[in-house]
């Protein structure tokens, strides 16, 4: 039950946005509306060579939707606005529609694994741009915001070239050979989970007979590595490929595919960038060892030395299995104390690392992990009295204060007084 609570207090800390540590550099102040997932692909005009095609394709979990009931079922309705702008900040285009989302099953309305998907296009001349994209909930008013930056290509050129390249996890054809995609969005909070197409056009103006192509997938971080290479003949200017990348040899990482097209008159090259996530872990988790390592400052020493010694064909069940044991909300998809803990994890590692240690290795980063960030902070860069600059940490509520000093000037922060982790456990159980 210490346990239990332990993780629960974790999570409540993080979530009361009282403790907030803003001087610590913290990212942007949270956005009240549903939180989405994006991806743009540049694609030809086929009926204008001069324009250039971008497509922005939004993914949203059902559980970012606000669900009423209407009928038999449930519905959410969201509003999408896109305005686009030139390098000189004029703007260009812009567009705004509306989705409906309707699901009969009430515990669909808290899925984080089905996601409403919509896209828009714009044809614009080949340039620089920036677009603002907002997603508001309809029923509550409330809106999320992102904005980007892109380079349209110029399709027009008298060249052999590739639209990007985008994820689909479905490509049909009809009786015609006409293909229709159901793209898959990702980005770093959002990976692929199952087998996937890397779905490109092919613009052939010079009318190569047959070109090869190459692919080779690389992990930022594992050396898991595909690659392949085959005949494509091409009778037409403009031919739609894919290639299908079967991800279960995948682990969880960021992926950068690299394309190649080599023909007798031109050659071509495209990349593109791509995540792969474990089915029920939360994106920051890509490392197992380090992720497991990681969990030390939450765990008994009893749950460590059973974690860190599990057999490696065992280690990503034996971590599941920890986080499920200390879910506050087991029966739903999200794991909220799992989210929470290394979303400290991810900000301790952004804000506390030194050139020779990542953030959770430091002594403020552990601090900041198990205890969430400090009441106050008293800061003396050049103090009178002391050798080193040096931070104190007032915890107001655990009737605690921690003193950091910096030996070396370059923001190495050390725990004056030595404390363990499991000192540290031991305020929030007590």
């Amino acid at each position: 039950m210490k346990r239990l609570m332990l993780l629960l207090t974790l999570l409540i800390l993080v979530s009361n946005p009282g403790f907030a540590q803003l001087e610590f550099g913290q990212p942007d102040e949270q956005q009240s509306g549903p939180e989405f997932h994006m991806d743009v692909a540049n694609f030809s005009v086929p009926e204008d060579r001069a324009k250039s095609r971008m497509n922005i394709y939004i993914e949203i979990a059902y559980d970012e939707l606000q669900f009423i009931k209407v009928g038999d079922g449930f519905e959410s309705e969201f509003e999408v606005s896109a305005v686009v702008f030139d390098d000189d900040d004029f703007q260009v285009d812009g567009k705004i529609w509306k989705e409906t989302v309707f699901v009969k099953d009430f515990d669909l309305t808290n899925s984080r694994s089905q996601f409403a998907f919509t896209y828009k296009s714009f044809d614009l001349e080949p340039e620089k741009y920036k677009v603002d994209v907002n997603v508001e909930n309809v029923e509550t008013g409330n809106v999320y915001k992102r904005d980007f930056k892109t380079e349209l290509k110029d399709f027009s050129k008298d060249e052999l070239m590739t639209s990007d390249i985008i994820l689909a996890d479905r490509i049909t054809a009809d009786s015609l050979g006409i293909k229709t995609i159901s793209p898959i969005v990702t980005d770093p909070t959002k990976g692929v989970t199952g087998d996937i197409f890397v779905y490109f056009e092919i613009y052939n103006p010079k009318d190569e007979d047959e070109l090869k192509i190459e692919y080779e997938i690389k992990g930022e971080r594992t050396r898991n590595r595909i690659k392949g290479e085959y005949q494509k003949p091409t009778p037409a200017q403009r031919i739609m490929e894919a290639i299908r990348i079967p991800t279960d040899s995948l682990m969880a990482d960021e992926y950068n595919l690299t394309l190649k097209l080599n023909g007798d008159k031109d050659d071509f090259e495209v990349k593109k960038t791509f995540y792969v996530n474990w089915v029920g872990m939360p994106s920051l988790v890509r490392d197992l060892d380090k992720a497991i390592a990681q969990t030390e400052y939450v765990a008994t020493r009893e749950e460590w030395k059973k974690l860190d010694n599990a057999p490696e064909d065992e280690r990503l069940e034996e971590f599941k299995e920890f986080w499920k044991r200390h879910d506050p909300t087991p029966g739903t998809e999200l794991n909220e104390a799992l989210q929470s803990y290394f979303s400290r994890v991810d900000f301790a590692n952004r804000s506390f690392g030194t050139m020779n240690q990542e953030g959770w290795k430091t002594d403020m980063g552990m601090i900041y992990i198990i205890l969430g960030g400090p009441d106050e902070v008293e800061r003396n860069p050049f103090p009178k009295y002391s050798r080193y600059p040096y931070q104190v940490w007032q915890y107001y509520r655990f009737n605690r204060y921690f003193e950091f000093y910096d030996p070396t000037g370059f923001g190495d922060y050390r725990l004056a007084t030595p404390f363990s982790i499991y000192e540290a456990q031991r305020l929030i159980t007590r």
